[in-house]
């Protein structure tokens, strides 16, 4: 009996060294991601090609996965059309040492990948398809902390050597 006891306070102790020394979950650049795990509703707007925002409601659930190395969002919103499911997956990539973004959706067949940073100052990702100076049709977008309880995500596009706004979407904690 008494071995027993022994091999289990060995294991136990075992598992927990294991879990506190996991090679998947042992970066900060990793650790942000736990601020933004939650269930969501979410208000968004959608600028038209035209100028005119398109709006709508829906709702988010967003997870770790991969061992607790990527940020999963997955979002359902209502759209005059028809309602679209897109999901956000944001990761840490060690050898480039930049996060990226990766979008991709139920209407579509294209994925947008982006690359950036966590500026820990501004509680802000910044993810951009570009590096050095924006070109026409390069894409900047922010993901940030307005408080506790709410999160921004707004996309810009440099369209006639302005930045303009293509997407403001409001995620609110329930």
């Amino acid at each position: 009996m008494r071995k027993i006891v022994i091999s289990l306070i060995f294991c136990t102790a075992m598992i927990c060294f294991a879990k506190a020394s996991s090679p998947y979950y042992s970066t900060a650049t990793q650790k942000v991601f736990e601020d933004y795990v939650g269930q969501w509703n979410v208000v968004y707007s959608n600028q038209t090609d035209k100028g005119m925002p398109v709006g709508g409601r829906g709702v988010s659930v967003s997870t770790l996965t991969m061992g607790k190395t990527i940020l999963q969002f997955e979002n359902k919103l209502d759209f005059k059309l028809g309602n679209i499911t897109t999901y956000y997956l944001i990761g840490y990539d060690k050898n480039a040492q930049k996060y990226y973004f990766l979008s991709y959706n139920d209407a579509s067949d294209s994925p947008a990948l982006l690359w950036g940073e966590y500026l820990k100052d501004k509680q802000m990702f910044e993810f951009k398809n570009y590096e050095g100076k924006p070109q026409n049709g390069d894409m900047r977008l922010d993901i940030k902390f307005e408080r506790k309880d709410k999160l921004l995500i707004n996309s810009y596009t440099l369209i006639d050597g302005e930045e303009k706004p293509t997407l403001d979407m409001a995620y609110i904690k329930k």
